[in-house]
């Protein structure tokens, strides 16, 4: 189905806090929520710096998701803590404006209900997009079959999804906007030598 996104927000190893998005699984509602973030990322990154935040990574991380509408479910009450890193914080609206998870229990329910992922790393600034629909060889092969025998356009991209930077993603929004336009939802990606489909 590909509806539920997960959007995790890391340093290196380490998970600070993820977003699970119930309606934003689909290639390009999560590479234009990634581009929300990514947007917001330098200013919210200097903000940070200049606060005398006690847990600044966690902080930014937190700020990042809220810049899509996510927000912490305050009704858990483990949740409590965040309020001493920062002033205040977004509340949770619902599932599909995204819940923001910052305890280990809460990011670990996010990734088994996700479909797709997308990780945004603080510390080497790259994202790895996951938010495309992948399938084994014989697969493949049938739908390629498929897409010959019915005249359907492939397109290509040249592009590590797994290691982007933040302008390649900008760029790359654009490409798969383009690419829908043309009716075109499956690309070969020569970078990674893989097909890919939109989760349409």
């Amino acid at each position: 189905m590909g509806e539920r996104l997960n959007i995790e927000i890391v340093k290196g190893e380490k998970v600070l806090a993820n977003a699970y998005y119930h309606w934003s699984g689909f290639t390009r509602t999560a590479m234009e929520t990634t581009n929300t973030i990514l947007k917001a990322y330098r200013r919210i990154k200097t903000n940070v710096a200049r606060s005398k935040s006690s847990n600044k990574d966690l902080l930014f991380a937190i700020r990042l998701l809220e810049t899509t509408g996510a927000g912490i479910d305050f009704r858990k009450k483990e949740n409590d803590f965040v309020c001493k890193i920062g002033k205040e914080f977004k509340c949770m609206q619902d599932r599909n404006e995204g819940i923001i998870g910052v305890t280990k229990e809460d990011i670990e329910e996010t990734r088994k209900y996700e479909e797709e992922r997308v990780t945004i790393d603080i510390e080497s600034e790259e994202v790895s997009f996951e938010a495309f629909m992948n399938y084994d060889e014989d697969e493949i092969q049938e739908m390629l079959e498929d897409y010959n025998k019915n005249k359907r356009k492939i397109g290509k991209i040249n592009v590590d999804n797994y290691k982007l930077t933040f302008e390649q993603c900008f760029e790359l929004e654009k490409t798969l906007n383009e690419l829908a336009e043309n009716d075109t939802y499956c690309v070969y990606n020569s970078a990674t030598n893989e097909y890919l489909w939109f989760v349409e």
